[in-house]
């Protein structure tokens, strides 16, 4: 830990700057409905790795349903 390390991953505030993990976090997309598929709609979050009930897409049309989903059959 100094003022001139890179920022990691790793619950630390490697740089001095007085941030744990800045602009080194991904966003992680709410997944509602468990179909791992997320949404912005259902809520975001800032992490290192997905936490629970979190996926990395967000890709999820309707996140209320687990069976509308990129890929799902489609049903009349």
């Amino acid at each position: 830990v100094n003022p001139g390390r890179s920022e990691v991953c790793n619950g630390v505030d490697d740089n001095c700057v007085g941030g744990i993990d800045e602009g080194v976090q991904s966003t992680f997309f709410r997944d509602a409905d468990g179909d791992t598929y997320g949404s912005t709609a259902s809520g975001t979050t800032q992490a290192c790795s997905a936490p629970s009930g979190y996926v990395s897409n967000n890709s999820d049309c309707n996140d209320g349903n687990a069976s509308v989903r990129p890929g799902g059959t489609e049903v009349c």
